[in-house]
């Protein structure tokens, strides 16, 4: 028996968006600034357009979206598609794999095909940055209702915590240098010192090292022992320490 064609209903529905984000706290390149449209037919990919500021829409089942802002959605989506880097057919997609954007590090999104796979990117948290979570929230519910049951989260090695202790303007640098010290500790299975460590960092701030010895520590992340005979203490990576670096490559 031939199947039906679709209707133009069906057709219609098809293509209408379910989920539209375009935000500067998404990049696929160095450049920040990226937009990812789902529909029940396809997941497309653009640049984020220079002229316009940060959007973000929920349109699937459930929204409680106006007509106007409807509208406003509908337009974006009609501009991402023209200006596409790439676009995926939903019957395609083997997997979606997600992880959610936390204080330490950031998300991203892993959209696999049986020949390729996109990854977009997200820039890490940061105090009152519910807009940046509200985007990566509708984005999941969209690929939910896109695509089922082959979205994957992938899970953060310890919770993200709201209350860390460095100013907003100096949080990329900081968690920047902690990664760094994560690494460099990784490295040396014999362990290293909080002067070879700040020597690595080319910091020489031994307080600011101290600092971010002090909250990887805290976080089980890094542990210290102390030497015989009077040596300088070292710092050796945990075994959860091993585990968010291996997030980290993913």
């Amino acid at each position: 028996m031939q199947a039906q064609a679709p209707t133009f209903r069906e057709n219609l529905e098809s293509k209408t968006p379910i989920g539209i984000v375009s935000s500067d706290s998404l990049y696929r390149t160095e450049d920040m600034g990226y937009s990812l449209l789902v529909t029940r037919d396809a997941i497309i990919g653009a640049k984020k357009p220079r002229s316009s500021g940060e959007f973000e829409a929920y349109l699937g089942p459930g929204s409680k979206v106006t007509d106007a802002a409807r509208a406003v959605a509908d337009e974006m989506a009609e501009k991402l598609t023209g200006t596409r880097e790439f676009s995926v057919s939903i019957g395609s997609i083997e997997q979606i794999l997600l992880k959610r954007p936390g204080y330490f590090f950031g998300g991203y999104m892993i959209i696999k095909t049986g020949a390729r796979w996109f990854r977009i990117d997200i820039r890490l948290l940061s105090v009152g940055s519910s807009q940046l979570l509200d985007a990566y929230n509708i984005l999941a519910d969209s690929f939910r209702i896109a695509v089922g049951p082959r979205v994957y989260i992938k899970q953060n090695p310890f919770p993200a915590p709201i209350d860390w202790p460095w100013a907003r303007e100096n949080r990329i640098v900081q968690e920047g240098h902690m990664t760094a010290i994560l690494a460099m500790v990784n490295e040396h299975k014999n362990g290293m010192s909080n002067a070879e460590i700040d020597a690595a960092l080319s910091d020489y701030s031994q307080w600011m090292t101290v600092k971010h010895l002090r909250e990887l520590t805290i976080r089980g992340l890094i542990e210290y022992k102390p030497e015989l005979f009077g040596d300088p203490g070292k710092y050796f990576i945990t075994d959860l320490g091993i585990s968010t670096m291996r997030e980290t490559t993913v």
